[in-house]
């Protein structure tokens, strides 16, 4: 199970003290997180999840329902996890999805949560920026996928590319929605984890106050951070290094434990 819905990339090392999953992107996949080990390090393993519809899962139809992918997810961490705490990343819609699987992850304590950052993604009872995808055209969904400066030019000059694109991202963006909720919980109902937000200064879509209102959603230790960059500043390799180094930091303000800051200088 987590072979097929978890991956590692080629320079991650296989074990570690805890395990790091990262949630990728509408229209996304693992690969985006391909430079993260050297990052991470030994602080970590570190595995990307891959949803059906993409990369070495292309053959699949992409899922449009949060439920047929919450159960596998749910399970492929915990069996990944074996036994040890798990922090989990999520960037724009990979946020939400990080969300909702860190709650079903402790509701059904499949895993210890340790850690949870949510990355350029407006708080789940906060209105999205897009539009509701599921009723745009295909021309419609890429002319929102420019507002986020998501569309590679080798692809949409390929008709097959293009559409492959337009269908993940529309079943990706209907996932996000299955994630949103009307209000914050109630207290009793929040996460009891460190929560950091991550936002790009430069991002017109996802500003500091959407950010700051994730806040409601743990009764734990909330740091929101602001890095250089817009949307997809997580390209850049030194906010990835940012983002990892105060992720790190972060998870430890709730245990104490001293987590090395610096990165695996092997790799």
């Amino acid at each position: 199970m987590a072979g097929k819905w978890l991956l590692h990339h080629y320079r991650a090392p296989m074990g570690g003290p805890r395990l790091l999953v990262l949630f990728h992107y509408a229209g996304g996949a693992a690969s985006a997180f391909r430079d993260w080990p050297t990052h991470v390090g030994a602080r970590a393993e570190t595995m990307a999840v891959q949803l059906p519809g993409r990369e070495s899962r292309r053959g699949e139809t992409p899922l449009e329902d949060l439920a047929a992918v919450t159960s596998p997810l749910v399970t492929a961490i915990a069996e990944a996890a074996r036994g040890r705490p798990v922090l989990l990343f999520g960037h724009s819609m990979g946020a939400a999805l990080a969300h909702h699987i860190a709650r079903e992850g402790v509701e059904r304590r499949a895993f210890t949560l340790a850690a949870l950052a949510v990355s350029a993604r407006r708080a789940p009872h906060v209105p999205p920026y897009e539009r509701d995808l599921r009723t745009l055209d295909d021309a419609g969904v890429l002319n929102e996928l420019r507002v986020f400066g998501e569309l590679p030019a080798d692809v949409l000059a390929e008709p097959h590319l293009a559409d492959a694109l337009v269908q993940r991202t529309r079943a990706d963006f209907c996932i996000a929605q299955g994630c949103r909720w009307p209000v914050p919980p109630v207290v009793r109902q929040r996460l009891a984890v460190p929560v950091l937000a991550l936002g790009g200064v430069d991002d017109p879509t996802v500003m500091a106050a959407h950010l700051k209102s994730w806040q409601a959603f743990t009764r734990g230790p909330f740091r929101l951070q602001m890095l250089p960059g817009h949307h997809f500043f997580i390209r850049d390799p030194l906010n990835v290094k940012r983002a990892v180094d105060a992720l790190f930091a972060h998870a430890a303000s709730l245990t104490g434990e001293a987590l090395a800051s610096v990165s695996n200088p092997t790799l």
